[in-house]
């Protein structure tokens, strides 16, 4: 039987949407990961475009709820249906820190941030996924043992774990159920795991501590700390005691694995990307133009790539995409590994790499060059312009040194694959 894989970053500037299909001669299942931009023209022209392909997503995963993530997700659930969508949780709290600083973008973001699992419940949406906590060590799924030719039905086997007690005066409504990040999503021939980490409990005291000082008991009352100078300057330095509190640390990580029949792995597979941004392999005689390589080196043209899995142990029959959202990847010993050992040897099969934080350094980890294999291509999705200098030389340069691919989507430029195998 033919299958037909298709991934595609949209042009969305700072901001970011992916999607990702698989289909044989009878079924099809569609993929989205994030759908945001700080600029919601770009998103909405994109999702609409997508909406005209598309009636059905059968997975749609958020990383976190800031704005330039999720400010096409109501133009995207209008008029679709979703079988299953996966987002962290964020309590009470963290909530309100984001009405704080993007409460103010839209009426409906408001309305979501109030809680957005209950305003989730009220669209088009079968399921709703929400991951509380990583549940300890993640066991090793051994994939290899996958039968390529099953239901294209969604199997989860993630870990189910109790509602969480923060947001009890809210009861839940009974689409929403709570997981724990161990375990696996299955759909057909894609399989997904969820990496996300849990903010320090004597952190998140302190800062339920300096909001509660400040009398912010809902969203309202944030806004209008907001509209008075004096308090707002009160709330900044109650900000200076969470010890930069960022919600970004809690962004939800996702492997994409496609699988292969076991006697397949040792081929290579000859795909054929439309794009508009021309994929730099960059070396360390340019980095330092690098703004001339990734905004302006613009060319219409086709890419070859020859993908092929690269680990010789348990991961033979898997090719992945590792999608990272906003996550924080700057850590130092305890936390790296958190990260390293969730993925394992999965991060042996990744080809394609959605950089963190549009290519921010504290997204950035140096062991990743060591850990996924030479031939995957790096892509950061962000706007030609932007306030942040993204991406940052600090990640750019080592990939440089190591001679890896990296390619810029931003509001000009897509990049999307088809590979299609028997």
């Amino acid at each position: 039987m033919n299958y037909t894989f298709k991934q595609k970053f949209y042009a969305v500037g700072q901001g970011l949407f992916y999607s990702s299909s698989l289909s044989n001669d009878t079924n099809t299942v569609h993929i989205v990961f994030d759908c945001g931009s700080e600029k919601i023209d770009f998103v909405e022209r994109e999702v609409i475009a997508y909406k005209k392909e598309v009636e059905k997503i059968d997975l749609l995963v958020l990383s976190h709820l800031h704005y330039d993530h999720v400010s096409g997700l109501k133009e995207l659930l209008n008029g679709t249906h979703v079988k299953t969508i996966v987002l962290p949780y964020l309590n009470k709290y963290e909530r309100l820190l984001l009405q704080i600083d993007h409460g103010t973008a839209s009426q409906w973001y408001s309305n979501f941030l109030d809680n957005p699992y209950n305003w989730l419940s009220e669209q088009n949406i079968e399921d709703i996924v929400v991951i509380n906590g990583n549940g300890g060590n993640n066991e090793e799924i051994h994939f290899q043992d996958f039968s390529p030719d099953v239901s294209f039905e969604i199997q989860n086997f993630l870990t189910a774990t109790d509602a969480v007690q923060e947001d009890k005066d809210t009861p839940f409504n009974q689409k929403v159920l709570f997981y724990q990040a161990k375990g696996y999503i299955r759909i057909a021939n894609l399989y997904f795991k969820f990496f996300n980490y849990q903010i320090n409990a004597t952190q998140r005291k302190k800062f339920e501590t300096a909001i509660n000082n400040l009398s912010i008991k809902d969203t309202q009352s944030a806004l209008n700390i907001l509209k008075d100078p004096k308090q707002r300057k009160n709330l900044e330095k109650a900000y200076e005691q969470i010890e930069k509190y960022d919600l970004n640390k809690t962004s939800l990580a996702v492997y994409q694995g496609l699988i292969f029949p076991k006697d397949k792995y040792n081929i290579d597979f000859q795909v054929t990307s439309s794009c508009n941004s021309h994929p730099i392999f960059l070396n360390e005689c340019c980095w330092n133009h690098c703004d001339y390589f990734i905004h302006k080196h613009s060319l219409n043209h086709n890419c070859i790539y020859y993908l092929r899995s690269h680990c010789g142990n348990t991961c033979q029959n898997m090719i992945g995409t590792l999608l990272l959202g906003d996550i924080k990847l700057d850590y130092k010993r305890t936390r790296k590994d958190e990260f390293f050992n969730c993925f394992a040897t999965l991060l042996k099969t990744v080809q394609v790499v959605q950089l963190s934080h549009h290519g921010s350094k504290n997204g950035w980890n140096d062991e990743l060059i060591n850990e996924i294999p030479s031939s995957s291509l790096y892509i950061a999705s962000h706007a030609v312009k932007n306030k942040y200098d993204h991406p940052h030389k600090e990640v750019l340069i080592p990939l440089a040194r190591s001679q890896r691919y990296y390619i810029s989507v931003t509001e000009y430029d897509e990049w999307y694959v088809e590979l299609i195998y028997i």
